[in-house]
């Protein structure tokens, strides 16, 4: 299966997007696929915003959806809310990682509340759409490569097993997340593929000149 939506361009998200509202999508009608789908764009280009978007879209027709924020989920809130839950074990372990430990732990935790979901709310269901913004951030190389077998391929190849297409939308800055993965340029609408580091870096530099080509910015 397959999901189509239209983006808007006067779309303002909601309060805590501090992302770019006025972005200008020249392509309107997006399809996604099962399995992986990389948002690509230099900071600014639209990622945040079409995520946001993709979620109202699922609400309004009742998609099961889940969603993980690097920046919101962990990080000193996740420490907080290890405090507030009396979860000492948890945060005892977040204070003495890593940053990208931490990441790690809490994308585990994810990885959790991901198979809660399925046992509980989609026994009738077909689809479910796991939106991941800022996903690389903070994470080294192995990180992100075990992000991707571990997390990534593993979900998508269970939840078929149980008749489920598991569309993972995910925004991302390195090139190792968009290395080998069906990845979605957000300004142009169109699906592109890297041969390698070089390849990426050029498209990031080309995004970063249309963007400020569009804000009337001087790169």
């Amino acid at each position: 299966m397959s999901y189509t939506f239209t983006l808007d361009n006067s779309y303002y998200g909601d309060k805590k997007d501090t992302g770019f509202h006025t972005v200008l999508y020249r392509k309107k009608t997006i399809t996604l696929e099962p399995g992986l789908t990389v948002l690509v764009g230099c900071n600014g280009s639209g990622k945040t915003t079409f995520l946001n978007q993709l979620k109202d879209y699922l609400r309004m027709d009742n998609k099961k959806r889940l969603e993980y924020d690097n920046l919101v989920d962990g990080g000193s809130n996740a420490r907080g809310m290890f405090a507030w839950t009396g979860n000492m074990e948890a945060l005892s372990a977040a204070c003495c990682s890593s940053e990208g430990e931490n990441i790690d732990q809490n994308l585990g935790r994810f990885a959790g509340k991901i198979g809660n979901f399925v046992r509980k709310y989609m026994k009738e269901e077909k689809e479910l759409f796991l939106l991941f913004d800022a996903s690389d951030s903070g994470l080294s190389i192995d990180h992100i490569v075990s992000f991707r077998k571990d997390l990534v391929d593993f979900i998508v190849d269970d939840l078929k097993k149980k008749g489920i297409d598991a569309y993972f939308v995910v925004s991302a800055n390195s090139f190792e997340m968009a290395r080998d993965a069906r990845c979605l340029d957000v300004h142009n609408g169109r699906y592109l593929s890297f041969k390698d580091y070089e390849d990426y870096r050029a498209f990031i530099l080309k995004s970063r000149q249309q963007k400020d080509k569009r804000y009337g910015w001087k790169s």
